[in-house]
């Protein structure tokens, strides 16, 4: 193919005119011009800068205005597929079926070197022809990016030839390269998670993303034995019209949305980061409506196209992948169910006969506890017809007898029920059973801690319940008696699913969810008293979670007027669980060691107080002293008795039953060590290898924490938790975990040292902290419609004056909040640092210099707000 030669190009003007281009392409993307247009230009002007590079070079080294006829020049990946977006990577690859002579060689390399020096990420190689047939029949990617290729320049007849190739090897064991391809898919969904409803998606590689929609296209070609566009899968019977149709706007919504993320950042950006969130959905159109954020709005818009993109991927695999021999037998042995069903490849299916739910539209719910009774998913043309039918789910359905009878049945079933909620989920029952769903479909609560959607959110919750077997937490096997013995199952089930129903609407969500779920009880035709139970589960659903942060176990009178909250134990271990599965779906990192521990502890010495209110004591004496001699019994061996229990007997009772071994064996021998005046520091690895646990010994005095923050904030780390405990004598046993605030994964020995240097030096003194400044740069976290909040409670605690605040984690302030109680010469006995995504809370038990609780005054008031300041994000950022 001859290449018409300018001689007065040049590769600044080259590139000039390229850098031009990209401007008008991205005005047309701003005028909302279409994404697969603008795609589509992106990919010309690539194509016109990469021809008049080559000429300039072909002219400049070969003296001539063509490729010579044994070279080919491919595009290939998105490129090839005329897919290019703003800042996407450029795949090219030069093939030869005859040897290079020295200056072609120099050809290829200036070119590569050229796109190199123009800043551009190039994928490139150089190939025979008989070496890339060869890489192929081994090398998926190569199979995927070779098929795909595009003819740029060269022969194209040896071009044809080559495609012709690639397909005929291909075809070699299509049943194979199908297998593959689906276990790649399957590693990624693995990698990147298997659901779509995430807060920062990648919409490029998340399910539902556009590799899932390059699979689909991808497997139904190598099915078909040729390539293959959405137009031709229809035709060939491998999707329908309704399903093209969908597939190819979630596509156009993908392009237009990757498209305006590359332009806004100016660089490769696929993840769809809380940050930059709402300047895309602005930028894309979307505004703040009916109390809803605009980039909630755009984020249930992405998770609407994700679902239909991995909809076709998932149809596609099911419909391509190799089946054994003997699925084409003519007889399937199947099982006959009740009504009708019938089991056949661990699936249900239904009749033939027409009008099979419309003469008895019941059939719906009875199909999912099929499901649920034999954990089997619904066939495909079940599925189908259960969407085709919604119709049939009317107010006069939802409020028949035996509508509310099969639900009950349903929720009551003792095998697990979560498989068959997602089913009903998948062909969208349960917004029709259940209209108050519709609401959390999708729904984006910008809290900065929750990775999922809020629907997301429930149905892990529900999973988590159904499967505390598989748990490997501690006190996992407790978790599961408390479930398996659990009296009323249809009671938690609904608590645990509709938890947060009443988010995204106004007023308190735990306030509207109950009033929402009372509703859906009614409608069931519930009992009163499982009405009111479901009722209280979702209204209090938050404040053994409080609880466990804000309490003093060790105070008995704390702990009996907690445990007022129930009505019985039965209550208690349902909350429990209740609680245990809503933190650990908040994110996969939610649930750790400490808050389990915490979660359990408090379960504990709640349960203890419904034993017997004269009892309660001697009971948790008896359990104190029990823990007592089992740390003394397995310390002996280490350490002097009388160090080991003067230890025990200076802390509270809390100290003995919350922590662990370790961590107690790791205070009495740095106790050992403490001559009384020098602080004894020490580091221990976390089971989070990017963090290490500081233990600190020493004496207390009043704005001890707050040196300790300044400390780890001027050695460019954070605390993501802190354990303090001050014995009866003054002697303080801290732990903290620390992580480099710089992003190192590991935490040098010379850091380590620097830091203990400095906590030393900075507990040693007594002179006002240094002065730390503000660094620039620090992440914008996004808008959120999460509020800051401070407590200051004089009624949970006997002793002390409990401080909870609540705010955005940022590397300052856990450093200004000490800041200003130390400034009030207020003293910290006790505090629990809670991290969940980009939230913390912090709560301090906190004394006068008297040593009593804080006065009720015009004072406490001021300490609020001050304490408000510290959490005001945008201030911090300003």
């Amino acid at each position: 193919m001859a290449l018409a030669y300018a001689p007065d190009t040049e590769i600044p003007s080259i590139f000039s005119h390229y850098q031009s281009d990209l401007k008008t392409i991205q005005h047309l993307h701003e005028a909302e011009e279409s994404a697969r247009e603008v795609v589509r230009a992106i990919t010309e002007a690539t194509d016109t800068l990469i021809l008049r590079l080559l000429l300039d070079y072909l002219h400049r080294i070969l003296q001539r205005d063509e490729l010579p006829a044994h070279l080919l020049l491919l595009a290939q990946g998105g490129y090839g597929r005329r897919e290019l977006h703003p800042q996407s990577d450029i795949d090219i690859i030069f093939l030869h079926n005859q040897e290079l002579n020295l200056k072609e060689t120099q050809l290829i390399k200036s070119f590569f070197q050229c796109l190199y020096d123009l800043g551009f990420h190039v994928g490139h190689c150089c190939r025979s022809y008989k070496h890339a047939l060869e890489i192929l029949s081994n090398d998926m990617h190569s199979q995927t990016a070779m098929s795909e290729s595009r003819f740029l320049a060269g022969d194209w007849h040896l071009f044809e030839q080559f495609k012709n190739d690639i397909w005929r090897v291909l075809s070699r064991n299509r049943s194979e390269q199908i297998r593959k391809k689906i276990l790649e898919r399957n590693e990624r969904v693995a990698k990147f998670g298997t659901t779509i409803n995430i807060t920062e998606p990648n919409i490029k590689e998340s399910p539902g993303g556009l590799r899932d929609y390059h699979f689909g296209i991808w497997v139904g070609s190598l099915y078909e034995g040729r390539g293959m566009n959405l137009v031709q899968l229809k035709r060939s019977r491998l999707i329908d019209d309704h399903m093209m149709t969908k597939v190819q706007k979630a596509v156009e919504f993908l392009w237009r949305l990757r498209n305006d993320l590359h332009f806004f950042t100016r660089r490769e950006q696929d993840v769809l980061a809380l940050p930059i969130q709402h300047q895309i959905s602005t930028r894309l159109g979307y505004r703040d409506l009916r109390g809803r954020l605009a980039e909630e709005e755009m984020m249930r818009e992405y998770y609407k196209h994700a679902l239909t993109i991995r909809q076709f991927a998932e149809s596609i695999d099911r419909k391509c992948s190799p089946k054994p021999f003997w699925s084409f037998l003519k007889v399937k042995p199947c099982k006959t169910l009740p009504d009708g069903f019938y089991l056949r490849n661990n699936k249900i299916h239904i009749p033939t006969a027409f009008q099979f739910f419309e003469h008895h539209p019941q059939r719906l719910l009875t199909t999912f506890i099929h499901a649920a009774k034999y954990q089997v998913e619904l066939a495909d043309e079940t599925a189908e017809a259960i969407r085709d039918n919604l119709d049939l789910v009317d107010q006069a359905f939802l409020h028949h007898k035996e509508t509310a009878a099969l639900l009950c049945e349903f929720f009551s079933l003792p095998e697990p029920i979560d498989h068959a909620v997602q089913e009903m989920r998948r062909t969208k029952m349960l917004e029709r059973i259940f209209p108050e769903w519709r609401s959390i479909i999708f729904l984006v609560r910008y809290d900065l801690a929750h990775r999922y959607t809020v629907d997301e959110h429930s149905l892990r919750c529900l999973y988590h319940l159904e499967h505390l077997h598989e748990d490997q937490a501690k006190y996992s096997r407790e978790r599961h008696s408390l479930w398996e013995e659990c009296p009323r199952k249809d009671v938690l089930r609904l608590s645990v699913l509709f938890h947060d129903i009443g988010k995204g609407r106004d007023g308190d969500h735990s306030i509207v969810g109950a009033r929402l779920v009372d509703n859906i009880c009614r409608r069931m035709r519930l009992s009163d008293e499982k009405r009111k139970q479901v009722v209280f589960f979702v209204k209090h659903h938050l404040i053994m979670n409080q609880a466990s942060q804000r309490l003093d176990f060790s105070d008995r009178k704390a702990l009996a007027d907690f445990s007022d909250s129930f009505e019985s134990p039965d209550d208690l271990n349902m909350m429990y669980l209740m609680t245990y599965v809503d933190v650990r779906s908040v994110s996969p990192e939610s649930m750790n060691e400490w808050k389990n521990n915490l979660l359990w502890q408090l379960f504990l010495a709640t349960r203890d107080v419904f034993v017997s209110e004269s009892l309660l004591d001697e009971d948790h004496q008896v359990l104190v002293i029990s823990r007592k001699e089992e740390i003394i019994r397995t310390l002996a061996k280490e350490f002097d008795l009388d160090l080991v229990r003067n230890h025990l007997d200076n802390l509270p009772p809390s100290y003995l039953l919350n922590q662990s071994m370790e961590n107690i064996r790791q205070h009495v021998s740095m106790i050992r060590q403490f001559d009384g005046s020098k602080p004894i520091t020490r580091f221990y690895p976390h089971i989070d290898p990017g963090c290490r646990e500081l233990v600190l010994v020493c004496r207390d005095k009043v704005g001890l924490f707050h040196r300790i923050c300044t400390a780890v904030l001027m050695e460019n780390f954070t605390i993501e938790e802190a354990r303090l405990n001050t014995r009866n004598d003054g002697i303080v046993a801290n732990n903290i975990v620390i992580r480099d605030s710089m992003g190192g994964k590991n935490v040098s020995e010379s850091r380590q040292f620097l830091l203990q240097e400095r906590v030393t030096q900075l507990l040693l003194s007594d002179s006002d902290m240094p002065p730390i400044p503000k660094k620039p740069g620090a992440g914008f976290l996004g808008r959120s419609s999460f509020e800051n909040r401070i407590k200051i409670l004089n009624d949970i605690s006997t002793r002390y004056t409990v401080i909870e605040t609540r705010g955005v984690n940022r590397p300052r302030v856990l450093q200004e909040l000490t800041a200003v109680l130390s400034s009030r010469n207020i003293n910290i006995l006790f505090a629990r640092i809670t991290k969940e995504g980009n939230r913390v809370t912090n709560v301090f038990y906190v004394t006068c210099p008297s040593a009593e609780k804080l006065l009720e005054d015009q004072s406490l008031a001021d300490l609020k707000q001050a304490l408000l300041v510290c959490l005001d994000y945008t201030d911090a950022h300003g």
